[in-house]
């Protein structure tokens, strides 16, 4: 079987959207759960469509439209307020790659109103938590916040024998 190799072109990255949303996306963990009788599988709880439909909600306002057949890349941010309410351990706790699934899911279920798209599309993600003493967006003071950027990659195909498969 042969291999395709491609090398990222990155002058023709285009950032399709930036989003600040209020609060941190609840884990995986939390919004998942176990069926019943026969333990296989699971399932979207109440806590997770809440939280996905206020995601839909927010991109539908936004009116996002990801391009067909284009590579994409999501960059989040969580940004956690160190204050009295988050002890040192708590923030060392934070789990950074278990809050995307439903926040992703809500992204793409918007977009797949107004174009085709699927979440396999998505061929880089980065989780990044920021520990921060307070953050002041749109004139209001905010607590914990959700960064979600998400940008078009072009890749063409390349012929040398380096390791970079994408």
């Amino acid at each position: 079987m042969k291999k395709i190799q491609y090398k990222r072109v990155k002058s023709e990255e285009v950032i399709l959207a930036h989003y600040w949303l209020e609060n941190l996306p609840p884990t995986t963990n939390t919004v998942y759960s176990k069926r019943r009788g026969s333990g296989k599988g699971m399932f979207l709880n109440a806590k997770g469509k809440a939280y996905k439909e206020k995601v839909i909600d927010f991109v539908d306002k936004e009116k996002l439209i990801l391009p067909e057949n284009t590579l994409l890349e999501i960059q989040v941010g969580y940004f956690v307020v160190d204050g009295a309410a988050y002890q040192e351990a708590q923030l060392l706790k934070f789990d950074v790659e278990g809050r995307h699934k439903v926040l992703i899911d809500g992204i793409i279920e918007s977009c797949n109103k107004r174009c085709n798209v699927d979440d396999s599309w998505f061929i880089k993600a980065t989780f990044t938590k920021h520990i921060i003493s307070e953050t002041i967006h749109k004139g209001k003071y905010m607590v914990n916040m959700t960064e979600v950027v998400i940008k078009s990659v072009k890749f063409e195909l390349e012929s040398s024998n380096e390791n970079n498969y994408y």
